[in-house]
């Protein structure tokens, strides 16, 4: 949780640092910065979560981890990486 908020910080000030604030299409970046910052820091989180529980599923159901746990993870977290990311700046922006 602490690299997702570092990073989160790093992301929104490096935008106010160096940006005068106003971006193409007539969106704010520091409105674009946070809602990139808040999806990194959540996607970080559930995927750090994810690979600590799903070890503990493929051990409790007596499957190897290491085999089963490589591929799904991947998966899981590519595709709601995208989901994630895509739902928070809708939400900040307000696209859809």
């Amino acid at each position: 949780m602490c690299i997702g908020f570092v990073i989160a910080v790093v992301i929104v000030g490096r935008i106010l640092l160096f940006s005068d604030g106003v971006g193409t299409g007539g969106y704010n970046l520091n409105t674009i910065a946070l809602a990139v910052a808040v999806a990194l820091f959540i996607q970080i989180t559930i995927s750090t979560t994810l690979g600590g529980v799903l070890p503990i599923i493929a051990r409790a159901f007596k499957l190897d981890p290491a085999v089963l746990v490589s591929p799904v993870l991947a998966s899981i977290v590519d595709i709601s990486g995208m989901w994630i990311y895509f739902s928070v700046v809708n939400y900040f922006l307000g696209i859809a």
